[in-house]
């Protein structure tokens, strides 16, 4: 009763997995939470820490997949939603769910939409670049260390294009879907 959601940077995630737990009653286990708090610790934004990472720290991807891994195993049967790039990788037997944006409305969400503390960003102008960067850092590492292109769909059993759906609508589409997989 697993559900793996990856995407676009400001693809509605964490909304929909919110709606997920609250109308559904799926626990929620995200990695981007613990890859933000890791970056406020060294006070570097998500970018500079993707970068980081990317150049010194391969011990943080092991951390965070790890604990994927953990869940995944000790929580076998539960309903679970994962929202990270990489779960549809780790966590087999899931529903494995990619999120498209328009890269434009990504930005427009987390500079408007978003209450994170850990990232600010001056103008939607800069918020699309910086997550177009981010997206292209976390996207080359996972590269790097596992050989798997996350932005490929042929990844996921199911993609939707949330620019013009609303969190509810695209939690629905999901939960539609569980329901017809065997999973």
């Amino acid at each position: 009763m697993f559900i793996t959601i990856a995407g676009a940077l400001g693809s509605g995630k964490s909304t929909v997995c919110r709606i997920l737990n609250e109308k559904y009653g799926y626990a929620v286990f995200t990695t981007g939470s613990i890859l933000r708090k890791l970056a406020n610790d060294k006070g570097m934004t998500a970018l500079e820490f993707n970068k980081y990472i990317t150049d010194r720290d391969n011990n943080v991807d092991s951390l965070i997949d790890g604990e994927t891994k953990r869940i995944a195993r000790e929580k076998a049967g539960a309903k679970v939603v994962f929202d990270s790039r990489l779960a549809w990788y780790f966590v087999d037997k899931s529903l494995k769910v990619y999120l498209t944006v328009l890269p434009e409305v990504a930005a427009e969400r987390v500079v408007y939409g978003r209450k994170l503390t850990e990232e600010h960003y001056s103008s939607v102008e800069e918020a699309t670049l910086q997550l177009q960067m981010r997206q292209k850092v976390e996207n080359e590492r996972f590269q790097r260390l596992y050989s798997v292109d996350c932005s490929d769909r042929s990844n996921y059993d199911l993609v939707i294009d949330t620019t013009d759906l609303t969190p509810l609508e695209v939690a629905e589409k999901i939960i539609s879907n569980m329901q017809k997989s065997e999973l």
